[in-house]
């Protein structure tokens, strides 16, 4: 082999090398990012979401919620919706208050105009664009009430 296809191979072997080390070294920067680096704050909750829950409430009958709900980002959070218990149509309006937790884990209390309260657990996913929740309003969830339900992201980022 002549000096000239030895530095040739030379060239090859250590781009294929630089390469490699990139590709690691990225790999490891995303795995980072995928195994719970990022935290989630009240900030993560900004703008409005479009959600929906269902579900069964013992002695009444079947339910279910179609809203809007707008969060702040700084913890205060409005509504607007329309139910639908055991076939009865309402519309209710409500404001309240969420934290949202560093493992974007989220409690809130919301209250209707009538006074009636309600809270609900959620968990955040797809970096705030959507979040699962369920509704943890006392005396629901010992009675073997079950409502879940999904909100959406309404509009991108910067359209809130």
């Amino acid at each position: 082999m002549n000096q000239q296809s030895l530095h040739k191979t030379f060239r090859v072997l250590s781009s294929v090398a630089l390469s490699t080390i990139a590709l690691f070294l990225l790999a490891s920067t995303l795995s980072a990012g995928e195994n719970g680096t990022r935290q989630c704050s009240n900030a993560t909750l900004k703008g409005s979401y479009g959600l929906y829950h269902d579900g069964t409430v013992i002695g009444v009958g079947p339910t279910a919620v179609i809203a809007i709900f707008t969060y702040d980002g700084e913890g205060n959070l409005t509504g607007t919706g329309t139910s639908k218990v055991n076939g009865n149509v309402t519309h209710f309006t409500l404001i309240g208050t969420y934290t949202v937790n560093e493992d974007c884990n989220v409690s809130d209390a919301v209250v209707f105009p009538s006074g009636a309260t309600a809270t609900h657990e959620y968990v955040i996913v797809d970096n705030g664009k959507e979040f699962f929740f369920l509704n943890t309003t006392p005396g629901t969830a010992t009675t073997g009430n079950v409502s879940v339900g999904v909100g959406k992201k309404q509009f991108r980022r910067g359209d809130d």
